[in-house]
């Protein structure tokens, strides 16, 4: 009794946001479950506190706990708890980029999941299957994976993960450029996470809606959402969502030009991501300050932080951001003129999209690059 009410008051905390007193509890638990012998249980409080360094960007230390999780879990024969940590391990990679291994510990967690005719935990895992897709510039097959997994969710009545599935639709209908859709979305969601008092919602939000605002040029109200973003975040001890909203803020100064403002965000949200081994964050804030070296002219530095950017991208397995960073630089180089220059960039977007079987973006990279005249 006194190890459940233990897991039950770590809970509250967990949800409360209130991680330091929800990781003692946990801690305290799982001592009194193995001292009982109960091996599920115990598990069950490891992997709890997985999630708590998840939460706090505590990535290689949430990865060891779930694993730890998943052995006990495996030894007992428990599928629904290897389920639950194969997709926990699954966010984890998803997290650092590591989008083949996400892939792996996914499509066995919804396996297992079918397999016991769990609704919920299936929708979970085509939730963070269709999060995968949008980070990997796929917003109408993610669109699609939300909507299955809405579906599921309004089955089983779950407001917060019908919230989060609102969230992602705002996001993939952003990125097809249906601002008034994902305006919809987010104001959707957005009500529902201040209905249950869940903050990291809110946060969300409030940066998706910085996103927003910078798509339509309103700068105003982008840097003001980015900003409320930053300050939950912090609230929150959730450094990776800082470094988020940061390098949001950094996209936007760039895009309006203001260009050492747009430098000062990337280096910001660089460190964190630096801090807290997320190599996708630090990469995109790599090409992002060579992509500010292009316009000011400083083609070789440029050339040096792509470089750079592409290594990482490349040990973590993300040959999407790959392609886009290339044909990105391609890009920019085009649109400032340089037409000579671009090529290069642009013909090897092209193959990168080819082999990665994304055949529209690779005809359209393909198309630019062949236009352009003999120098």
């Amino acid at each position: 009794k006194e190890a459940l009410a233990l897991t039950r008051l770590a809970e509250v905390y967990y949800w409360i946001d209130d991680y330091p007193q929800a990781q003692i509890h946990f801690s305290r638990a799982q001592e009194r479950y193995q001292a009982l012998k109960d091996e599920p249980n115990r598990a069950y409080c490891q992997q709890r506190q997985g999630d708590i360094s998840l939460q706090l960007s505590e990535l290689h230390q949430a990865e060891q706990q779930y694993q730890t999780a998943l052995a006990i879990y495996r030894q007992q024969q428990h599928k629904t708890g290897q389920a639950a940590c194969l997709r926990n391990l699954g966010e984890t990679a998803q997290i650092t980029g590591n989008y083949p291994a996400a892939e792996e510990h996914y499509r066995a967690a919804l396996h297992l999941y079918r397999q016991l005719q769990d609704q919920q935990g299936e929708a979970n895992c085509i939730q963070s299957m269709a999060d995968m897709m949008l980070q990997q510039g796929e917003p109408r097959r993610a669109e699609a994976l939300y909507t299955e997994s809405l579906h599921l969710y309004q089955k089983i009545h779950n407001l917060l993960e019908q919230s989060n599935c609102l969230l992602g639709l705002g996001n993939a209908a952003r990125l097809q450029e249906n601002l008034a859709a994902a305006l919809t979305h987010y104001q959707n969601a957005l009500t529902n996470y201040r209905q249950m008092g869940y903050r990291l919602g809110e946060a969300a939000c409030a940066e998706a809606l910085g996103d927003l605002c910078r798509r339509s040029e309103n700068y105003k109200d982008s840097e003001t959402h980015y900003t409320q973003a930053v300050s939950i975040y912090r609230a929150l001890g959730n450094r990776i969502g800082e470094a988020n909203a940061f390098y949001g803020m950094g996209e936007m100064f760039f895009q309006k030009n203001s260009l050492p403002v747009a430098e000062k965000f990337f280096r910001r949200a660089a460190q964190i991501y630096k801090d807290t081994n997320a190599q996708l964050g630090l990469a995109n804030t790599i090409a992002a300050r060579g992509a500010i070296a292009l316009l000011n002219a400083q083609p070789a530095a440029a050339q040096q932080m792509l470089k750079e950017a592409l290594c990482l991208y490349a040990q973590i397995g993300d040959r999407h951001s790959i392609a886009a960073q290339t044909g990105n630089y391609g890009w920019i180089l085009y649109e400032k003129g340089l037409h000579t220059e671009a090529q290069p960039y642009l013909m090897r977007a092209a193959e990168y999209f080819t082999f990665l079987g994304r055949h529209e973006q690779a005809e359209r990279h393909q198309k630019a690059a062949e236009e352009i005249p003999p120098a």
